[in-house]
């Protein structure tokens, strides 16, 4: 989405400053996925099925309007960035986050090339 590259936040409805649009759960995945971890790694990590991590990742796509895991990324590092006028995220967080989710697909079986 340009607004986010452009940092125009989403209006999200909050409550102490979380966005409620996101479950706690999401939220945890989405942390996740900022950390470039794939779906399969998300399930490790969680001890959950990677069908029910990947339904994560796809409710979050959703619920926030994005396409991509990058989106999500970038996102969370400008959400834990700060809330300050002028404030930017760290950029080389950024572009790990992206390099990392540009690696990573979606869903879906791995084919080999």
């Amino acid at each position: 989405m340009i607004a986010l590259g452009l940092g125009v936040e989403r209006d999200l409805t909050k409550v102490d400053g979380v966005p409620q649009a996101l479950t706690k759960r999401e939220l945890e995945v989405a942390a996740l996925v900022e950390n470039g971890l794939s779906n399969r790694e998300i399930a490790q990590r969680l001890v959950i099925a990677k069908r029910t991590a990947d339904g994560h990742v796809e409710r979050i796509l959703s619920k926030l309007g994005f396409t991509s895991r990058a989106q999500i990324a970038a996102w969370m590092a400008r959400r834990r960035g700060g809330r300050g006028r002028g404030h930017r995220a760290d950029p080389a967080r950024l572009d790990a986050a992206v390099s990392a989710a540009g690696r990573l697909r979606l869903c879906g079986p791995r084919t080999a090339t």
